[in-house]
């Protein structure tokens, strides 16, 4: 047979693999790009369909309410399919004759029907498990973008395409498009997994950074203003988080349904653009002037240690006197500067220090060390409360009250018109209104 024609039947052959599975996708409700191919059926999981099962499906459906339409190459494609299992549609029957024939209706369908069945034997593992020879047209560059990020972040080829609900096959040859037009390897892949190469992971955070500007661009001045869409990128202080924001983030789903939430947690400082977050959660005053600020809350603070504690050590009966006495330390992950007491002596705020055996960086451990009677701790109010009521931990020095601690959304300059970043601010302001007050005038 000639080139051309195995050629042809090579496509048909592909085509018909595409039949069985949109037949799959149709049987189980999935997905078809999330299906495999391999030993005589579609597999979904533990789920299998044997491909005659399937080729039975297609006979019995009519051609015009398929949801696939493959023109010129379907009538090859059904007759492939025939050659390969037997079945009966429109006139031609089976089973095959004795000399290897079939009976037909048509000339021109029992031609068909005998180069199938003579490319059957050859082509079978291609309606299986071998793609279309004719590439897919190009990917968009905006969608092929989005399809690399995502392989990267789930690390897999499949997983990417299915949450796409695009082919496998379309996948790979679109991240072969964009290694070629940006003439770099972007990812490494081996048998388990899919990792970014050095300049993948460099085009990955630039890519991010492009689709992000692109959502913000076309939701700034859509009508989903009113309505915002998309994913927000938060990072929250992990006591802020647990203790007011997310015992009420339903309210805030309820409000914008559309607005899909990625949620950080910790007390360390983020590189907000390069990690590509959209808004930050912190207390203490703003230090970076690249970020726009906008102060949520003064949190009343307040100096205190465990009942233990103060039976060592005594109770101070004034700032001075914290000199001798035990603290635990508080430190940031990004430096090893150790906060002081601060606190409000003759109208100004002044920093005390104690001596201390024990430091932390994180913010339920600060506590957790006061409590276990490690010494003196400063911290907001509202993180202690229950603590002070059962009498856990004692307030002390309460005539020299400590400064009051501001509490700040920030986010990148350039995020400040996006809605979604816009709707969060302003409904976790009203959060922290409710549980601190009015903010007052700043000094």
């Amino acid at each position: 047979m000639s080139h051309l024609c195995d050629t042809r039947y090579r496509q048909a052959g592909a085509a018909a693999r595409a039949m069985l599975l949109q037949a799959a996708a149709q049987r189980l409700n999935v997905p078809a790009a999330s299906l495999r191919t391999g030993n005589g059926a579609v597999v979904n999981g533990m789920q299998r369909i044997r491909y005659g099962e399937l080729a039975q499906r297609i006979a019995a459906t009519p051609q015009a309410s398929l949801p696939l339409r493959l023109s010129r190459l379907e009538p090859l494609a059904y007759a492939l399919l025939r050659a390969v299992f037997g079945i009966v549609r429109g006139g031609i029957s089976g089973p095959r004759s004795g000399n290897g024939g079939w009976r037909v209706a048509q000339a021109r369908q029992r031609r068909d029907c005998m180069n199938g069945l003579t490319q059957a034997r050859k082509l079978l593992p291609i309606v299986a498990d071998v793609p279309s020879s004719t590439p897919p047209p190009p990917m968009d560059r905006f969608d092929a973008l989005q399809l690399f990020t995502r392989i990267v972040e789930l690390g897999s080829f499949t997983g990417a395409a299915s949450a796409l609900e695009i082919p496998r096959a379309t996948a790979t040859h679109a991240i072969k498009e964009l290694e070629a037009r940006v003439g770099a390897r972007l990812l490494e892949r081996t048998t388990r997994q899919v990792r970014p190469t050095l300049d993948g992971q460099a085009f990955y955070e630039r890519s991010k950074r492009v689709l992000q500007d692109l959502e913000d661009a076309e939701t700034s001045l859509s009508t989903q203003v009113a309505n915002p869409r998309g994913t927000l990128r938060l990072d929250l202080h992990g006591t802020h988080a647990t203790m007011i924001i997310l015992p009420r983030i339903g309210e805030f789903r309820a409000r914008y349904p559309h607005i899909d939430l990625v949620i950080s947690s910790g007390d360390r400082l983020v590189d907000l653009v390069g990690e590509g977050i959209d808004c930050v959660v912190r207390a203490g005053r703003p230090r970076d002037s690249s970020l726009v600020a906008k102060r949520l809350a003064d949190m009343p603070e307040v100096l205190c240690a465990s009942p233990e504690y103060l039976s060592a050590h005594g109770t101070p009966q004034h700032p001075s006197e914290l000199a001798n006495h035990v603290g635990v330390g508080f430190f940031s992950r990004n430096s090893d500067n150790r906060y002081p007491f601060t606190l409000n002596v003759d109208g100004e705020v002044r920093e005390f220090r104690a001596r201390g055996w024990i430091s932390v960086s994180d913010a339920a451990c600060y506590t957790s060390a006061a409590l276990a009677g490690c010494g003196l701790i400063q911290v907001p109010r509202f993180r202690v409360e229950e603590h002070l009521r059962a009498g856990r931990l004692v307030p002390v020095l309460q005539a020299w009250p400590c400064p009051d601690l501001p509490v700040s959304a920030l986010y990148p300059f350039h995020r400040q018109l996006a809605p979604r970043v816009r709707v969060f601010v302003d409904w976790v302001s009203g959060l922290y209104v409710e549980r601190f007050g009015p903010l007052r005038a700043a000094a």
